[in-house]
């Protein structure tokens, strides 16, 4: 190859090394995309004693904003907010926060309502939720606190989760997204609609069976005996000291013990170990469970949100993190193109002189 060639060669090679060094990122773990949002999505209805209402969610989807393109075929992920079953709102800040958050990161998100208290919910239908009742066993959220709504409530609040990630995954083709990897987020009471729909009882070929979840102040509300073994990756983030909901002698170690012996992988962490509040604190570093064997060692200097995204991108995302770059324009390649039809056209003129 003469000194022409390689000359070329080399600025073309530099052209798009600069490219990937200036826009580069690590999909699920660097912030890559703005976001939009859908409001008001139904996708379902559900009974009340007095007749029908809809069940409604927002959508937030990943934009490109010049750093990397959005990917096609990409996971979701379905979110319930808390609220003792009487307040929960996909408008809340403590669900749009962690919304807006996954979908800068490459995931699209649904904030999906349900029946609560003020709804007056009809009798849920058939499903392993119709079977759920409170117990000793669990989170100690139940008849002994002002705030348990009657197990009616919370098993139309289980419904209501099963029925949007039925329909995430019913219509994964029209919002880009893959129907086999789609987590569940709750938080307080979503939680628990979550945690009991997931792992109390065989759900593992049913339409709303995730592959990944996470749990956001909020325990098992059914037997945590239900939990089967084969369920998805748990990332389980509580207040230690938390009134309502907290692991004490009643959960820890059985719940600890029953997950593991169970195949789950898991993660159990302490979100202000100290405090004695029932709230979502993103801006706090959260302690790891001394009890917890997969997070011996662990160093915990995250803020809870970039430790929910790396749970996700290492346990859930079809590839793991991965080194994405903007697709080149048409200009780019054209230019590559002429480039390359230049080194061409000047070797081959080199051998017939």
């Amino acid at each position: 190859m003469n000194k022409f060639a390689a000359a070329h060669i080399a600025f073309l090679l530099n052209i798009l090394l600069n490219v990937h060094s200036v826009n580069a990122g690590l999909l699920y773990i660097d912030q890559l995309y703005g976001y939009q949002k859908t409001a008001d999505v139904q996708f379902g209805t559900g009974k009340t004693t007095s007749g029908t209402m809809p069940l409604l969610m927002d959508v937030y989807q990943p934009t490109d904003i010049g750093l990397a393109h959005v990917q096609n075929n990409r996971p979701a992920i379905v979110v319930q907010d808390g609220g003792a079953w009487t307040s929960g709102d996909k408008g809340n800040g403590r669900v749009v926060t962690p919304a807006i958050y996954l979908a800068q990161h490459g995931y699209t998100v649904f904030v999906a309502n349900y029946r609560q208290v003020g709804d007056s919910p009809a009798t849920a239908g058939p499903g392993p939720w119709s079977n759920l009742n409170p117990s000793a066993h669990g989170s100690l959220l139940g008849t002994l606190t002002a705030v348990y709504p009657s197990v009616n409530v919370v098993r139309v609040g289980v419904e209501d989760f099963a029925a949007a990630i039925t329909f995430v995954r019913t219509n994964a083709s029209s919002y880009g997204i893959d129907s086999t990897h789609i987590a569940g987020v709750g938080g307080s009471a979503g939680a628990i609609n979550l945690l009991d729909l997931q792992y109390n009882g065989n759900t593992a070929n049913a339409s709303y069976r995730t592959q990944a979840n996470i749990s956001a102040v909020g325990s098992m509300m059914g037997d945590w005996d239900k939990v089967v073994p084969g369920g998805a990756p748990l990332f389980l983030w509580n207040n230690a000291l938390d009134p309502l909901i907290y692991y004490n002698s009643d959960v820890e170690p059985n719940l600890h013990n029953k997950l593991l012996s169970s195949g789950i992988y898991y993660e159990q962490w302490m979100e202000t170990p100290t405090a004695t509040d029932h709230n979502v604190h993103y801006d706090q570093f959260p302690t790891p469970d001394p009890n917890d064997p997969y997070l011996a060692g662990y160093d915990n200097s995250e803020l809870i949100l970039d430790r929910m995204r790396d749970f996700l991108a290492y346990h859930f995302t079809p590839t793991g993190p991965m080194l994405v770059v903007p697709e080149l324009s048409s200009y780019s390649f054209g230019a590559m193109a002429l480039l390359l039809f230049g080194i061409h056209d000047r070797l081959r003129r080199n051998r017939m002189n």
